[in-house]
């Protein structure tokens, strides 16, 4: 399979992919999916604990994977960068798998806790509810997407 040249292209081909497992796509993906002015150059993808070895298989199978330091906040279960080559820049596209998503804050963790029926397939993309979205920006601390999700929260959107 010859990967495509956008993230959002390839959030598509890698819903395909992985269908009949359980997962869903958010990060700026999702936000451009809603209508939130941002240019995704990577994919997020959450999924069940039981299903990431698979996932992670089958990601493997198309993108390689990318070695990071651990990071001192976050210490989900399970975490693998991938990037594929085949994309628009130098750097390819980004493609972060996660499962047993947490954050250490001052000693203590946060859990997030992946609910596939939170999740709808909308064009071939297997989406993740923006209000899930919002509570990971906040777990994860990034505050301009917080306000962005907020700010579109307010413009009357529906909360998931």
């Amino acid at each position: 399979m010859a990967l495509q040249q956008t993230a959002r292209e390839l959030a598509k081909q890698l819903s395909e992919l992985l269908a009949g497992t359980e997962f869903g796509i958010g990060g700026s993906c999702l936000l451009q999916q809603l209508g939130i002015d941002v240019t995704p150059r990577d994919v997020d993808i959450i999924c069940s604990e039981a299903d990431y070895s698979i996932i992670h298989q089958q990601l493997a199978t198309l993108l390689t994977p990318i070695t990071l330091p651990t990071h001192p906040e976050y210490c989900s279960r399970f975490f693998q960068r991938f990037i594929s080559q085949d994309g628009a820049s130098d750097e390819g596209i980004g493609v972060d798998l996660m499962a047993g998503v947490a954050v250490k804050r001052q000693g203590d963790k946060q859990y997030f806790k992946f609910e596939p029926s939170r999740t709808e397939l909308q064009h071939g993309i297997r989406w993740m509810l923006a209000a899930d979205w919002l509570v990971l920006y906040q777990m994860f601390n990034r505050p301009q997407r917080v306000l962005q999700l907020t700010q579109y929260f307010a413009l009357g959107k529906a909360f998931d």
